[in-house]
């Protein structure tokens, strides 16, 4: 697998200057690939693409001479790879676009060459050696690639992306039943597990940088459109933005890290947020704003480099189900139900809760032959949502 270490660069003014023309020659080659692909009768592969790169530069376009080979054709990998992301959409029966003209881009890839990290600073061909603030040293193996990016709120980032060897996991006979959860992810709160473990609404946590987002876009169509102001409301719009991405992924770094160093094996509702905030009347912008996948995304990342088993479960009827092993009933819930009360067996417990232990349930025994037998840690049917705030400060759920 792969891995991405990130650092803040510090390119002088004539390395900004020299990136931004770069940038714009990067856009034109990729123009020049979509207009050649859209214009053919035939498809024309990826490595046809760049076949095509030397012809352009002896002819119409010289300009591309002056950027590094490789980095050139990454950039024409940009347009194979949206469109495989695209016909991943298509295939889900979404409506997708084509693929449009760019004006200009904000990062360059550099892959297998090009590129050299030392300690406080990264050569990279035809721009020059640029500073870094170096917080940690690169991992991993082999260095593979490096993105240098300038982001909306014109800051500079390098990032090197190495590969590293995925860890063997945990032996199925080693897993114990206080090593396992399930979590189930609603929309009420961010999320609850089989310890009883409830987190507020990612949505009430990060509202003050969502109303500051929803002022910066009022601020910014009160501006005439293509005017100094505008672009400074504009930059000012893309800070919010920032910051509101940063406090979320911070939250759900420090989440995901917790869970991986504490349970040899994690089972995870397979939701699609996307999806189902298009279908969701009313709850779109609360399911967004959930970030489940991004959670996912960090637990599945961590795992995989301790050997934590991460197992991704079907979801239909884990909120209706009994949990109880010996019953096989189950009970159907308004949205507005928050408690889980068996009529056959007498199990009360808490609606989210009662989930994430189906969603455990499921997953044990669909990682191996024996682990269904364990069960998870019983709860008591009242749950107080946990503060988001107070595990941002913490850095866990031990708090």
């Amino acid at each position: 697998m792969k891995l991405a270490y990130q650092y803040k660069a510090h390119p002088t003014k004539e390395q900004q200057t020299e990136l931004y023309r770069q940038f714009n020659v990067h856009a034109d080659i990729y123009n020049k690939a979509l207009e050649t692909l859209n214009k053919s009768d035939e498809w024309i592969s990826h490595y046809q693409m760049n076949n095509k790169l030397p012809k352009w530069k002896r002819g119409e376009h010289p300009d591309f001479k002056t950027i590094h080979s490789k980095s050139a054709q990454e950039t024409v990998g940009r347009i194979y790879r949206a469109i495989k992301g695209l016909s991943s959409q298509k295939q889900k029966n979404r409506k997708v676009g084509k693929l449009r003209y760019k004006n200009t881009v904000n990062s360059i890839e550099y892959n297998q060459s090009g590129f050299t990290v030392h300690d406080d600073y990264i050569e990279l061909s035809k721009i020059g050696d640029i500073p870094i603030t170096k917080h940690r040293p690169v991992g991993g193996n082999d260095i593979k690639s490096v993105i240098i990016k300038q982001t909306r709120t014109s800051e500079w980032f390098i990032s090197v992306i190495v590969s590293v060897d995925e860890t063997e996991e945990i032996p199925i006979e080693d897993i114990h039943s206080d090593d396992v959860v399930g979590i189930d992810v609603n929309v009420s709160n961010l999320f609850a597990d089989t310890e009883g473990n409830k987190l507020e609404s990612l949505y009430k946590f990060l509202k003050p940088e969502l109303e500051r987002v929803k002022k910066e876009h009022r601020n910014l169509s009160c501006k005439e459109y293509g005017s100094n102001n505008y672009y400074k409301q504009k930059k000012k719009l893309a800070k919010a933005y920032s910051n509101l991405v940063n406090k979320r992924d911070d939250l759900l770094h420090k989440l995901s890290k917790w869970y991986v160093e504490k349970y040899d094996v994690i089972a995870l509702e397979d939701v699609d947020s996307k999806e189902l905030s298009e279908q969701s009347n009313g709850l779109g912008k609360y399911i967004r704003s959930q970030a489940w996948s991004r959670f996912a995304e960090f637990v599945n990342y961590k795992a995989s480099q301790v050997g934590v088993h991460v197992v991704s479960v079907d979801p239909a009827y884990t909120s209706q189900d009994c949990s109880n092993r010996e019953c096989s009933n189950r009970v159907k819930k308004s949205l507005s139900e928050r408690e889980h009360s068996c009529s056959e067996c007498g199990l009360e417990l808490d609606r989210d809760v009662n989930a994430a232990r189906n969603i455990l349930r499921k997953g044990l025994e669909k990682i191996g032959q024996g682990l269904a037998e364990l069960t998870p840690v019983e709860t008591g049917t009242s749950c107080d949502a946990v503060s988001l705030s107070s595990v941002a400060e913490a850095g866990s759920l031990d708090a």
